[in-house]
């Protein structure tokens, strides 16, 4: 009776948190979900074009740089939810929340198929649902939005390949989606392509000379109308490209490189980069309170390793897949701390392709500190992480309140 009872306990909290984890990301009342309307409302107009039967050829321009435009790979892949939506205003971010759930459930699908346990890709999927950045990810509709679902279908396809029947129809999903990611932002569709070029210089991915063809062929697909305009425009886009990444360096780029890549990683805790508008969060709470938590999980933690509790059985990563994770944490890392041309700062979309990555770290610390016998060490670590992501998620919600803290606030 109790271990039914237990067991009954254990979904209505799963199902707690999938509810949870979908109204955190509901948009605003006049469906806004970020502070920039302008571009929200450009995507609208987009997918009404579309569905009307205006197909483009490309996609929005960079924000530097409005000299390059983007794949229109974007604009297609909202359609079907927005017409659902009927194209109103809250349609677009709302769709991109939706996609930032199926984000999290592949993710999910993927971090199980790596590890083999199911109850760590669970805690995997809690550090990803009530990510603070996640979620203004998820509220922000833009073209990198899309980015950490496209790599996470990307890795599960690689995953099928190398460890399952690698067919060239699978190498051929690998191509499409490395266009795909190229389309919605540069630094994606390299960071992809590389992943792949590595793998199989390591002799892990080896699709053989038919898989190669299906891989170029599928991404030669899907970049004809994106090919089309540049012909037709005197290759606008690729010159400028080329413009924003061949203009003059700054001195000391590279430790600015390397800045930004560690205030992208300290922002899975804290929000330090500003793109979404709210103010730096350890500017609001208090330094000294974010130092006292610090140690007081050190002092949990030298109490405990006087006498830790029982170790679990440590995680059985497969293979293949502890090289994938290696590559895909290197080479990312790699691109992103070269100085590129004229780009001064990296907005944190940049790091979009190593946002899962991001939240696998934060699953994996508490599951090492669990191997290690550090029980109350982990479950202090886990209450103060989500302790700050509340925070930060109400800080959002104090700028931005979605539809329903507006209800609850009547």
């Amino acid at each position: 009776m109790s271990a039914n009872f237990s067991r009954k306990m254990k979904l209505a909290l799963f199902a707690a948190a999938c509810v949870a984890a979908v109204l955190v990301r509901l948009p605003t009342p006049d469906g806004y979900g970020h502070y920039y309307p302008p571009e929200q409302a450009r995507e609208l107009a987009a997918v009404r074009r579309i569905a009307a039967g205006d197909l483009p050829l490309v996609g929005p321009t960079q924000f530097m740089d409005s000299r390059y435009h983007f794949g229109a790979v974007y604009w297609y892949l909202l359609v079907p939810l927005t017409a659902l939506g009927g194209f109103a205003d809250w349609s677009v971010p709302l769709t991109s929340g939706l996609f930032s759930l199926l984000a999290i459930a592949l993710g999910m699908r993927l971090v199980r198929r790596w590890f083999r346990d199911g109850r760590f890709a669970l805690t995997y999927g809690a550090a990803a649902a009530f990510s603070s950045l996640d979620i203004q990810y998820a509220k922000y509709a833009s073209t990198p939005n899309l980015v950490p679902l496209v790599t996470l279908a990307y890795l599960v396809a690689l995953t099928e390949f190398v460890e399952g029947c690698g067919t060239p129809w699978l190498a051929g999903a690998v191509g499409f989606l490395i266009a795909v990611a190229a389309q919605l932002h540069p630094v994606a569709g390299a960071s992809l392509a590389l992943i792949a070029l590595t793998l199989a210089a390591l002799r892990r991915f080896r699709p053989g000379w038919r898989g190669w063809l299906m891989l170029a062929g599928a991404a030669a697909i899907m970049y004809l109308p994106y090919l089309q305009y540049e012909f037709s425009h005197g290759f606008a886009n690729t010159g400028g490209l080329l413009s924003l990444l061949g203009g003059q360096r700054e001195f000391g780029s590279h430790w600015t490189r390397i800045l930004e890549n560690a205030a992208f990683w300290f922002s899975l805790w804290f929000n330090v980069h500003h793109l979404f508008g709210l103010p730096n969060l350890l500017g609001m709470v208090s330094f000294w309170f974010f130092a006292a938590t610090v140690l007081v999980l050190a002092g949990i933690w030298l109490a405990e390793s006087r006498h830790p509790t029982e170790k679990i059985i440590p995680l059985q990563l497969a293979p293949a897949a502890r090289t994938m994770l290696l590559v895909w944490l290197v080479v990312p890392t790699a691109i992103l701390t070269i100085p590129m041309g004229r780009i001064s700062q990296l907005p944190i979309y940049y790091f979009a392709v190593l946002l899962p990555l991001g939240h696998l770290a934060v699953a994996l610390g508490f599951r090492r500190l669990l191997e290690l016998g550090f029980r109350r060490t982990a479950i202090a670590a886990m209450i103060a992480f989500f302790s700050w992501q509340a925070v930060q998620i109400g800080v959002y919600e104090h700028f931005y309140p979605s539809v329903l803290t507006v209800w609850l606030l009547k």
